[in-house]
């Protein structure tokens, strides 16, 4: 209740509501005894105001239940707005030899230093030795490592496994929260060629076609005439949670504002962004290997994912020559393994791996990739 009560949101919302009430049942009042009289003017009022009681009562019982909460609002206790279009800077990083903090502040919060690249690592070398086979981890938050501390991160985790293995390797962590395949795409391009890496492995999940990608677009992003273009709708959205029931439950809107059943939106997704990250990252893979690992959160681990969307990145890995490894699989053996629910793996009300699940991811994106990393040594 605390958290709900300290939200931005809650008591201006409340204040709007009421100033609302207040004026429109003035202006009721002021109006019916304009054109209607006695008993006929008192149940217009009482009908008025009954009816903006109880838009006040659904709006509480909304807010206070959580039902119409977003996830940005039960991560980190306020709504972050949503805003289509490109990013000012074209590198998706944090703040150079900094410090920040990951986490929902309820569940977990866990410290990360960044180095000269804004990234949650230590610093690299860009001269590689010849007997050292070096991998590049892009993803967003799973890599970063969301839920869990720095040393558990599933880069920290494999370079510690191949190096047990007796394996020559570095693993560089460029994961970094909130990104997704073109950011990755960018990043890999000015940066983090420049560190001659053997393996480039790309992480991608559903979530990063539903939701990032499916907000910013895809190259188009970066086109710094574009801009951000906020959906004219989200104001509403934002501050009332009776607005929230009707796009979310009625039209058929997510939490981040895009009908994902839409045909339309799918159609995007399967011919234009698809293709275009295969197409893209097949550009400048010059003399290193790059993979993508689809990786299932939870929910996708016990149901399986889009199928239209997987079809599409299996045919786009084909037609590039771009291997592409599903961890799910793995993912269902090891809970079976361990003996243990699947939620075990997962922060209940966040929904990133806990350090257990980060031994999983790690553990499974080895074993998709032990050819790669075999024969490239």
């Amino acid at each position: 209740m605390e958290q709900l009560l300290g939200q931005p949101t809650f008591f201006f919302t409340w204040l709007v509501l009421c100033f609302a009430l207040v004026v429109i049942g003035l202006a009721i009042s002021v109006l019916s005894k304009v054109f209607f009289s006695g008993e006929a003017h008192k149940r217009l009022v009482l009908i008025t105001m009954s009816s903006l009681s109880i838009l006040l009562l659904v709006e509480a019982t909304l807010r206070i239940t959580g039902y119409t909460e977003n996830y940005s609002e039960a991560r980190v206790g306020s709504y972050n707005f949503i805003c289509h279009g490109s990013f000012q800077d074209t590198l998706h990083v944090w703040p150079k030899n900094g410090t920040h903090e990951i986490g929902d502040r309820v569940q977990f919060l866990y410290p990360r230093s960044t180095n000269s690249l804004g990234l949650s690592d230590r610093e690299w070398e860009k001269n590689k030795p010849d007997s050292v086979f070096r991998i590049i981890a892009l993803g967003d938050s799973f890599t970063e490592g969301d839920g869990a501390p720095a040393d558990s991160t599933w880069p920290t985790l494999l370079e510690q496994q191949l190096l047990q293995e007796g394996k020559a390797v570095e693993v560089f962590n460029a994961g970094v929260c909130g990104s997704d395949p073109f950011h990755e795409l960018m990043l890999l391009k000015h940066q983090l060629m420049d560190y001659q890496p053997d393996l480039v492995i790309v992480t991608l999940a559903m979530q990063d076609l539903l939701e990032d990608i499916g907000v910013k677009g895809g190259m188009e992003r970066f086109d710094p005439k574009r801009g951000r273009t906020p959906l004219p709708f989200e104001l509403v959205y934002a501050y009332s949670h009776i607005a929230r029931l009707i796009y979310n439950r009625i039209l058929g809107y997510s939490w981040v504002l895009v009908r994902e059943k839409s045909p339309s939106f799918r159609k995007k997704i399967v011919e234009n962004h698809i293709p275009s990250i295969f197409e893209q990252f097949s550009q400048i893979s010059g003399d290193c290997q790059i993979v993508f690992v689809l990786y299932p959160h939870q929910m996708q681990t016990m149901e399986g994912y889009d199928s239209d969307f997987k079809a599409a990145l299996v045919e786009n890995s084909r037609l590039t020559g771009m291997p592409m490894y599903d961890l799910r699989s793995c993912y269902l053996e090891s809970i079976e393994e361990s003996g243990k629910p699947a939620e075990y793996f997962w922060w209940k009300h966040d929904g990133h791996h806990n350090s257990e699940g980060y031994v999983m991811m790690a553990h499974c994106i080895s074993e998709v990739l032990s050819d790669d990393i075999n024969n490239k040594e």
